[in-house]
């Protein structure tokens, strides 16, 4: 008998904290060593202007950290909160672009990690922007292209002379503009400068002027030249994060048409052996990885051993976006990666380039409301997606109190409770008749924690489960971080739905042999017997289906001729069903005529479906 094992995955989202630097005054900024532990490429200039685009670059020695910040704080402390900017450290080099959206005083400094103190130089931004002369000839200007490589989408423009550029984004009445001093042909956005933007056709322009530049103001030297205008379909825009201590992984970024997707590497821990992806129509996919290596078992979980190589490939069936997830053997993604087919370009910003996380001290005042909060985002979700919400259960309510309550007060986040007890064995402890699939998530908000398992394509695939109608919810909080448990079931089961359900697969396989132009299979009362006691035996003894304990079955109701017998068990009923019609070819053979089904649950409230097919 074929088992389906139900999602029961982790994700584990990390806030990182803001960097906080310290001034050091009557210190000279100018250098390119100002910094500590760190040497940039050009001392910084003291004057930058509003709508710039600047790459602070250079390298550093310091070991510890592969993260490095931008921190932008103003020197009025009524102006809005610290800015940050954070770029990866790669072979000790880094890149962090800045984008000056404010005008102001502000101190700046550069953080080494996510958290930490900095020496600060003291900045302008100025919101004047140079007027251009008329004494020199402007430089020549090539027509601007944009591009998403590398998970950065940016602007690609070349001139003749070092020049002071300007992009211009328009749609409709809105309007984004980006400044560059910097000797660079390719100019990054920030994607929550386009939050007033919608999916669809966007234009944009360049311009160029001759400049002189100075640690202190820009002069230009001539007037603009002006590229034409450009159009482009702009899509929303995802994050991508691959735990690199976990795995080596080069997904491509992006795919002009439809085409595989496909990349491979090592695991550097156990590894899921199945893969998710989220596809343009939000809902979820699993595929299995390939590896030339020896997969092993975690509990009922196939997996890949550490140091073992695999492969991932996926043909997409349309253009848009996949979110593609690969998945250590607890489920924490460590893989999680977007991947845009066709011509689009991201540019709209998604929940997390709009909302940064933030810590917050208050104490949960009422779960309730929580709940309520939880629920209907999960519901929203749900009803976006074409499916019916889910009720809040009382005692599946109880069973994710308890686990989150467990998790905060024992410093610990995992689906088995330190007892080693999983999900499904604390339902079945609690007296819960229904398997449950559980999601937890570890968050600074709610609507953090939802947004996270909804970026999760394992975590999702639980949320937007059609054949849920019940869910519990346990939240809870500490040290700043809420503990959040969601248990997802069915309605208990009735006799009547059993039956329903054996009608309805006897349907689906016949109008699958009828579309084949095959004869119906028609039903056996000997076959039901057999298949009831069969069924009725793997239950009771947990024994595996084998040609031995089926022959004996059928020698017992004298049943002739060759015969198939098909079994599966899950949690519910659609993906049984979806499984049979979609792998079982042999039902479709013409030699068969009768069938015998049998549907029951067992003590854990399992599904356990037999299916015994004859040519008699």
């Amino acid at each position: 008998m074929k088992n389906f094992i139900s999602k029961i995955l982790i994700i584990l989202s990390i806030s990182i904290l803001l960097p906080a630097i310290t001034v050091s005054a009557k210190t000279n900024s100018n250098s390119t060593a100002f910094f500590e532990n760190i040497t940039l490429y050009e001392s910084l200039p003291k004057t930058f202007y509003k709508n710039e685009v600047y790459l602070v670059e250079g390298t550093t020695d310091f070991k510890k950290n592969d993260t490095i910040s931008v921190v932008l704080e103003p020197k009025n402390q009524e102006s809005k909160g610290t800015i940050t900017f954070t770029s990866k450290i790669t072979d000790k080099k880094f890149s962090i672009p800045v984008f000056f959206s404010e005008q102001g005083e502000f101190h700046m400094g550069i953080v080494l990690g996510d958290d930490g103190s900095s020496r600060a130089a003291t900045i302008k931004v100025s919101s004047i922007i140079p007027l251009a002369s008329v004494t020199e000839t402007p430089p020549e200007i090539s027509t601007p292209k944009i591009d998403y490589t590398n998970n950065q989408t940016t602007v690609e423009i070349s001139t003749s002379t070092p020049s002071f550029k300007k992009i211009t984004f328009v749609q409709q009445r809105e309007r984004v503009v980006y400044l560059s001093r910097q000797n660079t042909n390719s100019i990054p956005i920030n994607y929550s400068d386009f939050k007033n933007f919608r999916e669809g056709k966007i234009y944009f322009y360049a311009e160029a002027a001759q400049m002189a530049d100075s640690q202190n103001t820009i002069s230009l030297s001539s007037p603009y030249a002006k590229t034409r205008f450009q159009s482009f379909n702009g899509t929303t825009h995802t994050f991508s994060e691959i735990r690199t201590q976990d795995i080596t992984a080069n997904p491509p970024s992006k795919l002009n048409k439809i085409g595989p997707i496909s990349f491979s590497g090592i695991v550097k821990t156990d590894t899921a052996f199945k893969a998710d992806i989220i596809k343009p129509d939000g809902f979820t996919e699993t595929i299995d990885l390939k590896t030339r290596s020896k997969t092993d078992k975690y509990g009922s979980k196939s997996i890949i051993k550490e140091g073992s190589n695999y492969e991932f490939t996926y043909t997409p069936a349309t253009e848009g976006r996949y979110i593609l997830e690969i998945s250590n053997k607890e489920g924490l993604p460590i893989v999680n990666h977007t991947t845009y087919v066709g011509s689009a370009i991201p540019i709209i910003p998604d929940f997390f380039d709009l909302n940064k996380r933030k810590l917050s001290k208050s104490s949960i005042s009422n779960v309730e409301i929580l709940r309520r909060s939880l629920l209907n985002e999960i519901n929203k979700s749900r009803i976006s997606h074409g499916l019916t919400k889910v009720q809040m259960d009382s005692e599946l309510n109880d069973l994710a109190q308890s686990h989150s309550e467990d998790m905060a007060k024992n410093r610990y986040f995992s689906h088995n409770n330190l007892k080693n007890q999983s999900p499904e064995g604390r339902r079945i402890a609690a007296g819960i008749k229904t398997p449950v699939a559980e999601n937890i998530a570890k968050d600074v908000s709610i609507k953090f924690a939802h947004e996270g398992l909804m970026r999760s394509a394992t975590h999702r695939g639980n949320i937007l489960e059609k054949d849920w109608t019940r869910v519990g919810l346990g939240i809870t909080k500490k040290n700043g971080y809420f503990y959040v448990t969601q248990e997802f079931s069915t309605s208990p089961l009735t006799t009547e739905d059993l039956e329903a359900n054996k009608n309805e697969i006897l349907n689906q396989i016949n109008s699958l042999r009828k579309s084949k132009k095959l004869k119906e299979l028609k039903y056996s009362p000997s076959l039901e017997l057999a298949t009831k006691k069969l069924n009725q035996d793997s239950i009771n003894n947990g024994a595996t289906l084998t040609t031995s304990s089926l022959s004996k079955v059928l020698d017992e109701f004298g049943i002739d001729g060759n015969t198939l017998a098909i079994g599966r068990n899950y949690i519910s009923w659609n993906p049984i069903l979806q499984s049979i019609l979609d792998s079982e070819s042999k039902i479709t053979e013409s030699k068969w005529k009768t069938i015998g089904i049998d549907i029951q649950l067992d003590e854990a409230g399992n599904i356990n479906m037999l299916i015994i097919i004859n040519r008699a």
